[in-house]
């Protein structure tokens, strides 16, 4: 399809459902590191150029797949959460949870730094603008895609999300 599925798809799709709320999705933009900056840099130029050929396009859905021995850089996604939001579009945070394979193991520190991390993440992107949605990616422990990539060396089980493994909450809900 060459460099124009995207305008592609969110034509054809706006074509089918003029209703139907437009979203381009993707991960890893919030963290200090040259990696997440060239990858903002590169995201605002794409959507830059589907606005500027007209691209049916409502949102940005920042998926917050956090590494957690990672601090957010704040500074850094609210300019990137004022750029996006300036062009029009609306922000919605999906797939929130927090990759804690590096974490310490204490199971209360470790959910202390998942819900900082998240209130760093979320408080970045609401400095700027609500976002329209918060999705976790998954609600408990009990059922996480995150072992099966990010298993912990300790052999501990891994505790990214809001509930634990017996659906009682963290400090993350």
């Amino acid at each position: 399809l060459g460099t124009q599925h995207i305008d592609m798809a969110f034509r054809r799709t706006a074509a089918v459902d003029p209703k139907a709320q437009l979203v381009l999705n993707d991960f890893g933009f919030e963290n200090p590191t040259g990696q997440c900056r060239a990858k903002r840099t590169a995201f605002l130029r794409l959507v830059k150029e589907l606005k500027d050929r007209g691209t049916p396009l409502h949102a940005i859905g920042l998926q917050g797949h956090l590494p957690g021995e990672k601090e957010i850089d704040r500074e850094g996604l609210s300019r990137f959460v004022s750029e996006l939001h300036g062009m029009g579009l609306a922000i919605l945070v999906t797939e929130l949870d927090v990759i804690d394979d590096k974490l310490p193991p204490d199971p209360a520190i470790r959910d202390e730094i998942v819900a900082s991390r998240a209130q760093a993440f979320l408080q970045a992107i609401g400095d700027v603008v609500r976002p329209e949605v918060v999705l976790t990616w998954g609600i408990s422990d009990k059922f996480t895609w995150v072992p099966i990539w990010f298993s912990r060396k300790d052999g501990l089980p891994n505790r990214p999300l809001p509930l634990d493994a017996n659906y009682q909450p963290k400090p993350l809900m």
